[in-house]
């Protein structure tokens, strides 16, 4: 009932106003380096948002009043290909050969004094906020320490809702409200298939900032998500808190807990990071240490390299396997062989 009033709220408010000023963005990045993950060297991106192009749009209503459009499309740069591209599900968080705009794609409208609201394929609020509270911007590069912002597993992740609304607030004294909700989708991919929908708050005062959000996806796979950042001039520290289902099935938890800082000198900026996992269900738990240098070349262009360590019971390998969830466990062999070597990077990152 609230999502509704506020969205009834947003669209009166553009009734009677006159055409103005409109643009049109092409923007996006290419970044291209050295990845040795598990023992593999291999030619890869430090993240999944760096090889992107994204078209945007603003047309200026008047009296505070505007139309917006964005349409993101995500690559690979070793080979031209679609990033995440899966041809065997038709899932929200995968994208098949006929998604080129697979990670966002929306049009909405925006009023100054209320809030905004977009229509399309869209992150959920959980997803949406929690990137900005880690050093590595919510990426996946060697020494990223991100919490994820999903249920334990990457299979049933979903953080994207196709057929969605979501609707976000002005600020309120620093205060902003997000709400989001989606049609369910029954494919063969989601046999828990529910609607997606998700809430969240971001408060900023002064170099502060937190915020709370939930997610329900999908797969009925839920996350909340508690998170901080205070900027101190020299440096600014990260936090993010996550506790999550590992399936729709399983009264199973999985939680993360991160600490991040981001620390700029000159051209350079240093970077490091912990991240803390552990599961309900499993016997152990697993901590990753990060730690990275960026040059900033220019405005636009930037080298950077990346280390990371994992030790501990590495979740990410059980998540991936459908036969540990919900059944108690210690973590395989392979995590010992593989996933306890340490990650690296290095590369050049060009912004346009």
């Amino acid at each position: 009932m609230k999502k509704s009033l506020i969205a009834l709220a947003v669209l009166s408010a553009f009734a009677g106003v006159a055409s103005a000023q409109s643009s049109v963005t092409l923007s996006g990045s290419l970044d291209a380096g050295l990845n040795r993950t598990a023992g593999v060297t291999k030619m890869a991106g430090a993240g999944s948002s760096r090889n992107a192009v994204t078209f945007s749009g603003v047309e200026d209503l008047g009296n505070g009043n505007s139309a917006f459009f964005t349409l993101n499309h995500r690559f690979n740069i070793q080979s031209g290909t679609q990033n995440g591209a899966n041809t065997t599900t038709a899932g929200n968080s995968s994208a098949d050969a006929g998604q080129q705009f697979y990670r966002n794609a929306f049009v909405g409208l925006k009023n100054n004094d209320i809030g905004d609201i977009r229509l399309g394929r869209i992150l959920m609020p959980d997803q949406e906020i929690n990137g900005g509270f880690e050093a590595w911007n919510g990426g996946d590069g060697a020494a990223a320490v991100h919490s994820d912002g999903r249920g334990a597993n990457p299979a049933q992740a979903e953080l994207r809702a196709n057929q969605a609304i979501y609707v976000r607030s002005a600020s309120l004294g620093g205060l902003v409200l997000h709400a989001a909700s989606a049609r369910r989708l029954g494919d063969t991919n989601q046999t828990n298939a529910v609607a997606p929908r998700g809430l969240g708050a971001v408060y900023t005062f002064g170099p502060a900032t937190v915020a709370l959000a939930t997610d329900r996806n999908n797969n009925d796979v839920s996350t909340v998500g508690a998170y901080a950042k205070y900027d101190f001039g020299a440096a600014i520290v990260f936090a993010q808190y996550e506790r999550g289902d590992v399936s729709a099935t399983s009264t199973a938890k999985d939680k993360r807990i991160t600490l991040s800082a981001r620390i700029p000198v000159g051209d350079f900026t240093y970077k490091v990071g912990v991240r803390s996992m552990n599961r309900s269900d499993f016997v152990g738990s697993a901590k990753k240490v990060g730690v990275g240098l960026e040059y900033n070349l220019s405005k636009r262009t930037q080298l950077y390299t990346s280390i990371g360590k994992t030790s501990g019971d590495d979740f990410e390998v059980n998540n991936n396997s459908a036969a540990t969830i919900g059944t108690p466990a210690v973590a395989n062999a392979v995590v010992a062989t593989n996933n306890r070597k340490a990650t690296a990077d290095i590369g050049i990152w060009h912004k346009f």
